[in-house]
C-alpha cells in the first residue's frame, strides 16, 4: 500500500524524476543561520561590485569604440555591388543622375541652338527648376493628383517657353 490513491498502477517517481526535487531549493523553510551559511559559501564565488563596474566600463567603451568603427567604415567605404546599383534599383530618386536629366540637358542644348541661331532665346532657368522638381516629386512621391498636375503644368509651362 505504499503508494497513494491517485497515481494509480504507476510506482512512485525516483527523486531525479520529481521535479520539485530538480527545482532551486526554497528558502523559506530554511533557517537564518542556515540562510547566512549558504550566502557565505556563495560570496566566494561573486565578483566584488569595483570589479562588476569597472568590467561594464570596459564593456561599453569597447561597444561604443566598434561602433564608431563600423559607422565610420561605412561612411568612407562602399561595397563594389552597391556602386554597381542600377538606377531603377536605388531607394530615392536623384535628379543630378536621372535619365530625365540627360534628357532635359539634351533638350536643353538642341533648343539653345536652334533659338541661340533662330531667335536668340534660351530656356528659362525657372522653368528647369519647375520641370526637375516636379520629375523628383513624381518618382519620390508617386503619382498622386497633386504630383501629376504639378508635372503637367511644368511640361506645359516647358513647352510654351519654347514658342515664345
Amino acid at each position: 500500500m505504499g503508494a497513494p490513491s491517485k497515481l494509480g498502477d504507476r510506482t512512485l517517481p525516483t527523486y531525479r524524476e520529481t521535479t520539485e526535487m530538480l527545482k532551486i531549493p526554497n528558502f523559506f523553510h530554511l533557517t537564518p543561520k542556515h540562510i547566512q551559511k549558504q550566502c557565505e559559501k556563495l560570496k566566494g564565488r561573486c565578483p566584488t561590485r569595483k570589479q562588476n563596474y569597472e568590467y561594464l566600463k570596459y564593456v561599453l567603451v569597447v561597444l561604443y569604440m566598434e561602433s564608431l568603427v563600423r559607422v565610420l567604415s561605412l561612411w568612407q567605404k562602399r561595397d563594389t555591388w552597391e556602386s554597381e546599383c542600377a538606377f531603377e534599383d536605388r531607394e530615392t530618386f536623384e535628379w543630378a543622375d536621372s535619365p530625365s536629366a540627360r534628357q532635359m540637358g539634351k533638350y536643353k542644348q538642341v533648343v539653345d541652338r536652334v533659338f541661340t541661331l533662330l531667335l536668340q532665346q534660351k530656356v528659362d532657368q525657372s522653368v528647369e527648376e519647375m520641370y526637375s522638381g516636379a520629375v523628383t516629386a513624381l518618382h519620390n512621391d508617386g503619382e498622386s493628383p497633386l504630383t501629376l498636375e504639378n508635372y503637367r503644368k511644368a511640361v506645359e509651362l516647358l513647352y510654351t517657353s519654347i514658342q515664345n
